[in-house]
């Protein structure tokens, strides 16, 4: 019942938002986007994704909050990480203008016991970090970070594995000022955590 109670939860934002390849940013970005600030703050934020958003190549499991006709937005140097809450099992690739940098670990699906925090919306952090926290070191949840470096970058996420009897996904994603790219010239160096 819970898990009915999740997805029409998530579902109900959906209203049928689909992504598009504009052709200079590459899979990942929507034409016309709007980018939505992530603070350098440390704090996590609420998104969510569902395996009826449609992406510019025909795959399922695109964010749709903030909404399809925006995306994330971090200012560099900066250390990006994502973490699965509730339903265990998720699995997400991160794009950052518009190329995959970090692909997070394959999990096992409902594992117990799960970390279920508040449902705030978004873009607004949510209220409970600790549970964010601990998500994001156990292990039964798939996570990752990722290094950025200077500049304004868009981000965009896609779960690639939804829990079976699920189709959509809430997640956290929160940003850290200060992280440098390893070699000059580039944006990022991709660094995987799964304890």
């Amino acid at each position: 019942m819970r898990r009915l109670l999740w997805s029409l939860l998530i579902l109900g934002n959906l209203q049928g938002v689909a992504l598009a390849d504009n052709g200079a940013t590459g899979p990942g970005t929507p034409v016309d986007s709007v980018p939505v600030p992530l603070p350098n703050n440390g704090i996590w934020y609420y998104t969510a994704a569902s395996s009826s958003t449609t992406g510019p190549d025909g795959t399922p499991g695109w964010i749709f909050i903030p909404s399809q006709a925006d995306l994330w937005q971090v200012t560099g140097p900066c250390i990006f990480s994502i973490t699965d809450v509730f339903i265990t099992g998720d699995q997400f690739i991160v794009y950052v203008d518009g190329l995959p940098v970090l692909t997070t670990p394959a999990v096992p699906p409902n594992v117990l016991p799960e970390i279920i925090p508040d449902v705030p919306g978004a873009p607004v952090p949510f209220v409970d970090q600790a549970a964010l926290n601990a998500a994001f070191i156990a292990p039964q949840y798939s996570h990752g970070s990722v290094a950025i470096g200077g500049g304004v970058h868009s981000v965009n996420i896609r779960d690639i594995a939804f829990p079976p009897g699920t189709d959509a996904a809430g997640f956290g994603i929160r940003s850290e000022a200060g992280a440098t790219a390893v070699e000059p010239g580039t944006w990022g160096q991709v660094k995987t955590l799964f304890d």
